[in-house]
């Protein structure tokens, strides 16, 4: 590699944090999308802040349960006895829930899996939301997104 001149590598240098913030925001960008599609509750005002979130993960569950009845109970369990989240460090959260029209969740059984998250993650600012898909799975997918502002 021949040697550049201190101008010439600080331009380097900047166009390159250029791009990773331009790649980070648009990672940001798409879920913001994919939590807003036709069929979500969420509105785009309720997940603009990802935006600006300083530091964020994102976990993803499957109820794999055969019948439909307790998948979302399944994949609180999973997420409170089996997985190692790290939820130090994070303020809030996002929990999306991805069912199919076909196949719709119980409003019990809805508010027994915010209770048990509310419980598990301790934070003050958590939002659920649904997203109705048409596909003919029984299977719930669960999104859930730690950010910290």
């Amino acid at each position: 590699m021949k040697r550049k001149n201190r101008s010439k590598r600080k331009r380097a240098y900047r166009q390159e944090r250029r791009k990773a913030y331009l790649k980070k925001m648009g990672r940001r960008l798409n879920l913001v999308e994919s939590l807003t599609v036709p069929g979500s509750s969420f509105t785009r005002q309720d997940v603009e802040f990802l935006m600006s979130i300083e530091k964020g993960m994102s976990y993803d569950y499957t109820s794999i349960t055969g019948n439909a009845e307790g998948r979302l109970a399944y994949i609180a369990d999973s997420m409170t006895k089996y997985q190692q989240l790290d939820r130090d460090g994070y303020d809030n959260a996002i929990v999306c829930v991805i069912v199919s029209s076909k196949y719709p969740l119980a409003e019990a059984e809805c508010r027994e899996f915010q209770a048990k998250v509310r419980s598990f993650l301790k934070y003050e600012d958590i939002r659920f939301g649904t997203v109705q898909t048409d596909n003919d799975s029984k299977e719930v997918e669960v999104k859930l997104l730690l950010s910290k502002l």
